[in-house]
């Protein structure tokens, strides 16, 4: 029954076709995925997650600092932090309010501040140094960004 429904599923999708992507990285990347063992890299292990609080929803959040701080304070207490680096992204200024009221008592911590990061994300920043060589794959990256209306991509906090 499931390969019967994988074969619709499949006979359903189309390849992706488009002239500033390609199949071809996904493809090595699935290659190497299922070639060859797994091998330890030596770089700092880096998360990133993100706050959506641009549209004022947050401010309906029951207990929302301590909701925001709860994913930071699990990173922290599960990771080597000698080899890790947390990356908060949001959409508003990193002086938000809630930001500094969930974020300030960890980010007070000297040992805590050197392996956080809480930034403001800046599309047409951030994906001109994504693809430093094509302003036109940046630009299309912030068209498509600034597109986005599905609630799959939004903060699971709303």
């Amino acid at each position: 029954a499931l390969d019967g429904f994988l074969d619709e599923v499949d006979a359903k999708m189309k390849p992706l076709s488009h002239p500033l992507l390609s199949n071809g990285r996904c493809s090595e990347m699935a290659q190497a995925i299922t070639g060859a063992p797994a091998t330890r890299q030596e770089r700092p292990l880096e998360i990133h997650t993100g706050f959506l609080l641009a549209d004022q929803k947050s401010a309906k959040w029951h207990d929302g600092p301590r909701k925001m701080r709860l994913g930071l304070l699990s990173f922290l207490a599960t990771q080597d932090l000698s080899n890790a680096r947390a990356n908060i992204w949001l959409d508003v200024e990193a002086d938000h309010p809630l930001v500094k009221e969930a974020l300030q008592p960890i980010l007070s911590s000297d040992r805590y501040s050197k392996v956080i990061s809480v930034r403001k994300f800046d599309p047409a920043h951030e994906f001109s140094k994504a693809f430093p060589g094509s302003s036109e794959t940046a630009n299309f990256f912030v068209d498509l960004f600034n597109l986005d209306s599905m609630t799959a991509s939004a903060s699971d906090l709303q």
